[in-house]
């Protein structure tokens, strides 16, 4: 006697408790299983609840028949009935005797099940690993696991010598630590014994491709009979309710688990239109929230990431989510296509944007809006997008760490003001001015390639803070990194376009380029860099002293002007500059040393 396991069959209303079933002697042939299901009604009620699906059926049974394959898998969104299928499926094998299989095991991972309009966790799955696996099976064959008895080796001699069936429900349900149990299933006992394997999942399956039927929505005709059947089970008018069957059919997709729930909603006494009004407005969101919070389970963190953000700002170009995530582009499209492959997010629009189905989006809000994660998505998502809008007591509070942070930092405690400031982004996802005060932090540490990183983060963020742009473009000077010190202060000025000290960053940035190009031999290339350094730097000053920054701004923009002057050899415009530069800065000494240094190299030239 051989005991057959049963699941879970959710996807088409037909809710299987886990049970243990035993080969009965039919005809006293003892290789044929009389399948026994213990629901508390009989075997062929459970028959009279499945409808349809021929195609399916048939190509599984084409598949057990000719052995092209030792595996399978049913493939699709949530709710579509691919459990069913693989119950029916199972039920057809275990009454058949000429495929040469002795054995129907059907073993699950699925940790929710939809019933009756609400979802139901299953507090302990059949297996969540390889390990617990290899339990399940020897547990199926009568067999204990002893000791250290090597338990792969015993399920693969029983599973040889004794040809099965294995159906695998949600295999793709197991965490990242069970991706053994998924090797092991779908690869090695195919690969390593004369079983079969047939396994129920969201997402393709790698390399099964070619060995998978994609299960979609109900047929025009199936529904119809589907309709039909549950009608009769539930005491319902089927034709009047076929009389509305497109509507039917619009609001729940097809899908058979949603179709049910809806004409569950029928026995209340209810007007058949109106319920499916309500459906779609109300009802129908458990149903769609159990299947959203199951897909959600098998994404990985990128993608579940990804899946909020949409949600959270509507239509999201790639810019937004990468600085929002912050992320670069082919992470953000590595989540994507897991995305795609889960039926969750539909092809880019025309203008290039990532959205979510209306209903999906507001689904996602509705399951998900009071989650940690989406806390933090939202925030930085607003954030990036320029939407962030933050309370006043929020912002006290916010203002009080930084001042907190920056007396730690005068006071070289360095790596206190750090862990304050990482503390607050953690409480506070998405503030810019955190970030940029962080980075602050990080640059008078010395730390320059992470100050980088959180300046960059800041404006990613939306920073408006010229102080963060300044303080960013002054250390890449100080490393003579010039072209991103232009770049950075470049940055600031989309944000603000008549800052006196970002145009000055800016033009001394561009000086030492062209400087540099000059004495390299690229003349005409550093001349025309150093021209519009020029532009930049008499831009700032026009602005007068707009700023204190250690000394006077507009001292160094001065000096930085005569020096662009000198390196581009511009001798007749040096007399205007300096007698400027001594009527708006009189105590700024550096003008007379700076017309001492060029009287020399020019004695020539008329600035005494």
């Amino acid at each position: 006697r051989v005991p057959v396991a049963v699941g879970d069959a959710s996807g088409s209303g037909v809710h299987l408790k886990r049970s243990l079933l035993e080969i009965q002697p039919d005809g006293g042939d003892l290789s044929r299983l009389a399948v026994q299901i213990r629901l508390g009604t009989t075997p062929e009620r459970i028959l009279l609840d499945f409808v349809g699906r021929h195609a399916e059926l048939s190509l599984l049974n084409d598949w057990i028949s000719n052995k092209v394959s030792q595996r399978w898998a049913l493939s699709g969104e949530g709710g579509r009935g691919k459990s069913a299928i693989a119950y029916a499926f199972a039920r057809t094998v275990s009454r058949r005797v000429d495929h040469g299989i002795e054995g129907v095991f059907w073993m699950s991972a699925k940790r929710r099940r939809f019933v009756e309009g609400s979802t139901v966790f299953v507090d302990r799955p059949d297996f969540w690993n390889k390990d617990s696996a290899i339990s399940e099976i020897l547990r199926f064959f009568g067999e204990a696991q002893n000791g250290e008895e090597d338990g792969e080796g015993k399920v693969l001699t029983l599973l040889s010598s004794i040809p099965c069936l294995l159906i695998v429900d949600d295999i793709d349900t197991v965490e990242e630590e069970g991706e053994d149990a998924i090797q092991f299933l779908v690869m090695t006992v195919p690969e390593r014994t004369k079983s079969s394997v047939l396994v129920t999942s969201r997402r393709a399956i790698f390399g099964m491709a070619n060995l998978t039927t994609q299960v979609r929505g109900l047929t025009t005709h199936d529904a119809e009979d589907f309709i039909r059947s549950r009608c009769d089970l539930m005491g319902l008018q089927a034709n009047q309710i076929l009389t509305l069957k497109d509507k039917l059919l619009e609001v729940t997709d097809s899908s058979p688990l949603f179709m049910e729930d809806l004409l569950r909603l029928c026995q209340t006494g209810l007007d058949v239109e109106k319920v499916i009004g309500l459906w779609a407005e109300k009802r129908g969101i458990e149903a769609r929230k159990y299947a959203i919070q199951r897909e959600y389970d098998q994404l990985d963190d990128d993608a579940k990431q990804v899946l909020l953000a949409p949600s959270v700002y509507g239509s999201c170009d790639a810019e937004i989510l990468c600085h929002g995530l912050y992320w670069d582009e082919e992470r953000l499209l590595s989540a994507l296509q897991q995305l795609k492959k889960m039926f969750l997010m539909p092809s880019t629009t025309k203008t290039s944007a990532y959205a979510l189905g209306q209903n999906t989006q507001l689904l996602v809000r509705d399951v998900f809006s009071r989650s940690e994660a989406y806390r933090r998505t939202e925030r930085s998502i607003k954030a990036a997008a320029g939407s962030l809008k933050t309370s006043n007591p929020e912002n006290y509070h916010v203002i009080g760490l930084l001042n907190q942070a920056r007396q730690l930092a005068h006071q070289r405690r360095l790596v206190e003001a750090e862990a304050r400031l990482e503390e607050a982004i953690s409480q506070f996802p998405g503030r810019s001015d955190l970030y940029a005060s962080l980075a602050w932090v990080q640059k008078k540490a010395k730390n320059y390639a992470s100050a980088r990183m959180y300046f960059q983060r800041a404006h990613d963020l939306g920073s408006c803070n010229t102080d963060g742009y300044w303080h960013w473009s002054e250390m890449e000077a100080s490393l003579k990194e010039w072209n991103t010190s232009a770049k950075a202060a470049e940055l600031g000025l989309e944000r603000n376009q008549s800052d006196q000290g970002l145009l000055f960053r800016l033009g001394y940035a561009l000086h030492r380029q062209g400087r540099e190009l000059i004495a390299e031999g690229d003349i005409e290339k550093g001349i025309k860099l150093s021209r519009r350094a020029g532009n930049y730097l008499e831009k700032a000053r026009k602005f007068g002293n707009q700023a204190e920054r250690n000394y006077s701004l507009l001292y160094q923009i001065y000096r930085a002007i005569v020096l662009n002057l000198e390196a581009i050899e511009d001798i007749k415009s040096l007399p205007q500059t300096f007698s400027l530069w001594k009527e708006d800065c009189p105590a700024d000494d550096v003008c007379e040393t700076e017309r001492l240094r060029l009287l020399r190299k020019y004695p020539q030239l008329p600035i005494g």
